[in-house]
């Protein structure tokens, strides 16, 4: 609370509180959420905090602006819309809470349990979730721009449209995590764990995957651009309609079709014996086998394919790759 007393010079002093204060406190923030005479919205900034008891409490929309919550119980409690700013949240449970739209931005959440919390919109910007457990939670459209999720648990999370660029998800479990329009550009995600993994639509501009396991992932649509895909595990992905310009460490040929049809190309990938064309994916020989029998000789469209795989066998047998 910056009142006297506790604001030095700009700097936020920490509080601390008595029980008949805080309890004093929530009562008159649960009458203002509720509407009634005399309630004043929780303001709980730099307030010690640490080794409470706040189990099933609602502190929605309350101010904890470098508040200090380490080791404190917040079970099953409602911080949807709080400003939790610059928290210290290190040891704190967190089983079942609703952050919804929550303000955890530069908090430190190092090895806290997350697991199945909604965290939906929340915003957490260059927040430390090292180690963090968030399996199964609720981080769709959730900002995690420049956060720090090295070696969490992400898996069955909800992710789709989270913005997650820059940050550093090096070691991190994402095991069917969905992704889905998600943006990881420039983001970290060497020796990731990204198995079954749902990317359709997401960015991966500049990311680095270098090493990543991305077996069975579904990447429809995504944006490679410039990303490191060194020694990546791609094996039995599904990979139509990606974008590919500029991508590091596998070869790809992409040769483009003059159609109607928006990005209407042939592309292969020889490391993986893998072939696209529209919503088509298999190995080399049976993907020119479908062109053969979908398209009759002579026709526009055949005379198109018919150039574009003249094109890139050419450029592979100029690089010395078989293709039996």
């Amino acid at each position: 609370m910056y009142t006297k007393g506790n604001l030095n010079k700009g700097v936020l002093i920490m509080r601390t509180l008595t029980k008949t204060e805080l309890d004093n406190i929530l009562e008159l923030h649960k009458k203002w959420l509720l509407g009634e005479d005399g309630g004043v919205k929780a303001d709980l900034s730099g307030a010690d905090l640490s080794n409470t008891d706040l189990r099933n409490v609602n502190l929605s929309y309350a101010r904890l602006f470098k508040a200090n919550l380490s080791n404190t119980n917040l079970s099953l409690s409602n911080l949807s819309n709080a400003n939790l700013y610059n928290a210290n949240l290190n040891g704190t449970d967190l089983t079942g809470i609703s952050l919804r739209c929550a303000n955890l931005s530069h908090v430190y959440l190092r090895n806290v349990d997350l697991s199945y919390a909604n965290l939906r919109h929340a915003k957490l910007s260059y927040a430390n979730l090292c180690d963090a457990d968030l399996h199964s939670a609720n981080l769709c459209c959730a900002n995690l721009y420049n956060a720090n999720l090295y070696r969490a648990d992400l898996h069955y999370t909800d992710l789709r449209g989270a913005d997650l660029r820059y940050a550093d998800l090096r070691h991190a479990n994402l095991i069917e995590a969905n992704l889905v329009n998600a943006n990881l550009g420039f983001s970290s995600l060497c020796n990731a764990n990204l198995k079954e993994v749902n990317l359709m639509g997401a960015s991966l501009i500049e990311a680095n995957l270098s090493n990543a396991n991305l077996s069975y992932a579904y990447l429809m649509n995504a944006n490679l651009n410039f990303s490191n895909l060194s020694d990546a595990n791609l094996s039995h992905s599904s990979l139509r309609w990606v974008n590919w310009y500029g991508v590091k460490g596998i070869k790809v040929y992409v040769v483009g079709l003059q159609s109607s049809e928006e990005n209407a190309r042939l592309t292969y990938i020889p490391s993986l014996d893998i072939a696209t064309t529209g919503c088509w994916q298999d190995d080399w020989g049976n993907t020119k086998k479908y062109i053969y029998d979908e398209y009759d000789k002579g026709t526009k469209k055949r005379k198109e394919y018919d150039l574009a795989i003249k094109c890139i066998e050419g450029q592979i047998e100029l690089a010395n790759i078989d293709l039996n």
